[in-house]
């Protein structure tokens, strides 16, 4: 369920920022996000924002609302979530890298 994805950022220590809509559903599970208006949000990404979690309803229309966010985001090599089941496993590393754990990995 995306909420219990999302409490999983706010138990980790992640304030959450939320347009309109989201803010409203988060706030239906007990979630605190502060309401951020799209236009608002591009000068925060790399300063406040250090993850996106994005799930458009069109992938990559350069004409989205969020197209030049995600844009903003990748080209300041932030991760930019666009599907909650890999937002639920990208709060596993966290947890490591919060936890000082290192993984090796070798390719055969």
């Amino acid at each position: 369920d995306s909420a219990e994805i999302v409490k999983k950022y706010e138990e980790l220590g992640f304030k959450l920022y939320a347009s309109e809509g989201t803010k409203k559903f988060l706030a239906e599970y007990d979630i605190d996000a502060e309401y951020v208006p799209f236009a608002d949000v591009k000068p925060m990404i790399e300063n406040e924002i250090m993850i996106l979690i994005n799930t458009p309803r069109g992938m990559n229309l350069i004409g989205t609302d969020t197209f030049p966010l995600r844009r903003a985001a990748i080209e300041r090599n932030l991760p930019v979530l666009t599907c909650m089941d890999t937002a639920r496993i990208f709060t596993s590393a966290i947890k490591m890298k919060q936890k000082n754990v290192h993984l090796e990995y070798n390719a055969l």
